[in-house]
């Protein structure tokens, strides 16, 4: 009687764990959904510039190609010049993933088909960052590159009212190969951009993809409230 009495608060106590470790299971995917819904979001917004900016990349290639080096530049060349080379970035929230990773919690999670699942989005967050930063390479050497051909500074002085509205754009260095060379990083812009939108839709077709799957094994939806 006494080895059974043993034995039943044994089960008792294990059965009690494993609710306890169901319950933190449920809080953590219902954590993860909310971080995701947040990624989603970022997301669209990212593919959203990036896209805008690629128009951008493809007028200004287009007026370089059909325009020899001048003096001056109209002004809407100023507007298309500095919108071609915006910066992108999507910040995926981490916050439920550093919980997961770092305290041995994804053994809390009891199907391998959604720890797989897990584990490629977190994966596929780094090949975007990968992709962003190549895109950002270009970018910056392109600004870098602009600020030697084109005096971008006056137009600040004339929002500041320190000098009269221009009338055009004045060029520092009317050289073709210079002009040749940024044309170069700006086709080089627009390559690496359209592979980061490819890459952002991606990210974001398996975010929807892992929101639905967390929603039906964990009968969740992206408005649930997380518990305290």
């Amino acid at each position: 009687m006494l080895f059974l009495a043993v034995f039943c608060g044994f089960l008792a106590e294990n059965i009690r764990e494993h609710q306890i470790e169901h319950i933190r299971e449920n809080k953590f995917m219902q954590a993860l959904l909310a971080d995701i819904s947040e990624d989603t979001t970022e997301i669209m917004k990212s593919i959203s510039t990036a896209v805008k900016t690629k128009q951008y990349e493809d007028s200004v290639i287009f007026y370089l190609y059909n325009n020899p080096p001048v003096d001056f530049l109209p002004l809407h060349y100023l507007v298309i010049d500095f919108n071609a080379l915006q910066r992108l970035k999507v910040v995926f929230n981490e916050v439920t993933a550093l919980q997961l990773k770092n305290a041995g919690n994804l053994r809390l999670i009891r199907k391998q088909d959604i720890i797989r699942k897990i584990s490629l989005y977190w994966k596929e967050q780094e090949n975007t960052q990968i992709s962003l930063d190549r895109y950002l390479t270009y970018r910056n050497r392109g600004r870098e590159f602009a600020e030697k051909l084109f005096a971008f500074s006056e137009s600040d002085l004339v929002e500041e009212e320190l000098i009269k509205p221009l009338k055009a754009v004045k060029v520092i260095q009317a050289n073709p190969v210079l002009w040749a060379e940024y044309a170069n990083i700006i086709s080089h812009c627009r390559i690496t951009i359209k592979n980061c939108i490819d890459q952002f839709q991606k990210q974001l077709n398996m975010a929807m993809e892992l929101s639905l799957l967390l929603q039906k094994e964990y009968h969740l939806s992206e408005g649930t409230p997380l518990e305290k």
